[in-house]
């Protein structure tokens, strides 16, 4: 993994996950890390396994989860408080997704 790639993933992620109640976008993410929509398409696939726009709605779902919380209970919960963002946003796959949808049982 490339130091400039982490750092492009650093400070799109960094965005991302300070702006809790507005909508967050690809081009948004890509402005701010002042890249094109190319590289960090690439730096996020090779730094988090993840398309710039899977994170980004794994990013949303995640905060969906934590309505009801205070802002900083649900960076918290968009973050994970004991892991990484990344891993948080590159964890299991999310339901109806094709890795859980492979795994029922035919039938």
């Amino acid at each position: 993994m490339c130091p400039v790639q982490s750092r492009i993933v650093n400070i799109a992620e960094s965005y991302a996950l300070s702006r809790a109640g507005d909508p967050v976008y690809v081009s948004d993410l890509r402005a701010v890390a002042r890249v094109s929509e190319r590289t960090l398409q690439y730096a996020v696939k090779e730094v988090m396994g993840l398309t710039p726009v899977t994170y980004l709605i794994r990013v949303r779902l995640l905060r969906r989860a934590a309505v009801g919380h205070s802002p900083t209970k649900a960076r918290l919960a968009v973050a994970g408080k004991a892991k990484s963002p990344r891993r948080v946003a590159a964890g299991p796959a999310m339901p109806g997704s094709p890795a859980r949808a492979s795994a029922a049982p035919a039938g």
